[in-house]
């Protein structure tokens, strides 16, 4: 499987804030801005809310995995932070995933199934 490319520097996230759009659930917040002739970088913010050092790392941990798991549904020109809200903490694997494409369907960011007629 292919690597999660992640956004690092403070002027990324800066700009998908200022100039992206935003969508929420009970369990997470996702930010969106298109970008055009990039791949698809995602940024994780975890709060101190959410636990101590390990418990953050490890809900990073788990969202990575899912978007590495589900990059093929993903369209491939976003620029995406995610930032888990507090019950969160207390989901599995599978919650987390199906709240994350429930979230990237209603902005519209998943590809078309194209199984479906």
């Amino acid at each position: 499987m292919a690597k999660v490319e992640t956004l690092k520097k403070a002027k990324e996230f800066k700009k998908v804030f200022d100039k992206g759009r935003s969508i929420a659930d009970k369990n997470v917040v996702i930010y969106y801005l298109p970008c055009f002739n990039c791949e698809a970088r995602i940024g994780f913010i975890v709060s101190k809310k959410n636990g101590n050092a390990v418990c953050r790392n490890r809900l990073k941990r788990l969202l990575k995995e899912v978007f590495r798991l589900n990059m093929d549904k993903i369209e491939n020109n976003y620029d995406l932070i995610v930032i888990p809200r507090l019950p969160i903490n207390k989901k599995n694997f599978s919650e987390i995933e199906r709240s994350i494409l429930k979230v990237s369907e209603k902005a519209g960011i998943l590809k078309e199934r194209r199984d479906q007629p």
